[in-house]
């Protein structure tokens, strides 16, 4: 077996460009094999990471392509979920971006979140980091906008200010008060919440 390892050496040094080449093909082939084996590992291997995770399920349109799930209006949401049967609880949670104002010297900047429903916060098993998460109250008519904050969000933005919970803060516009954080390993959907219905 060393000899033939010796031999093999001896050929590849002979040759530093074919060499060169096997390498880079044998090093581009397993780090395909890690980034796939990792994404799989994500997406499908590792469960979701909310309470009763296989109980969950969502509704929606399915895609022209047929790949992935669309969007409910809310008409047809306040519509349709009444009739949903065998579902215990229910939640609604559309996804945007919005545009978070800044105050002072800090620039507006675009930032990718969602409406949510106290309910599907409840149904997540969300336990904020500060403060509080979304309550039935808070979905009444007239009552003060509110906003809960990704962890991502607070720290580079708000720069993990504890005082930031009761501040004002204008999203697309509309002043809302932040009344919670989440913690990092809340991510539904993609990024965390910004704010309720």
């Amino acid at each position: 077996m060393l000899r033939t390892f010796w031999q093999s050496g001896r050929r590849l040094a002979r040759r530093p460009g074919h060499t060169a080449i096997s390498v880079l093909v044998l090093g581009v082939g397993l780090g395909m094999v890690g980034f796939l084996f990792s994404l799989v590992q994500r997406t499908v291997l590792e469960p979701l990471p909310f309470a009763h995770a296989d109980h969950l399920v969502v509704v929606g349109h399915a895609h022209v392509d047929g790949i992935g799930i669309g969007h409910v209006g809310s008409r047809e949401w306040l519509a349709m979920r009444g009739s949903l049967q065998g579902v215990r609880r229910h939640g609604a949670f559309p996804v945007a971006s919005y545009v978070l104002e800044g105050g002072g010297d800090t620039p507006a900047s675009f930032e990718q979140g969602g409406q949510m429903t106290a309910s599907t916060m409840h149904m997540l098993g969300a336990k904020p980091l500060l403060g509080r998460g979304l309550t039935a109250a808070d979905e009444r008519p007239g009552a003060t906008p509110v906003v809960v904050l990704s962890a991502a969000l607070w720290r580079h933005r708000f720069h993990a200010d504890k005082a930031v919970l009761g501040r004002k803060i204008q999203v697309n516009g509309q002043w809302r008060t932040v009344v919670g954080v989440m913690p990092s390993r809340f991510q539904f959907p993609g990024r965390p919440p910004c704010g309720r219905r």
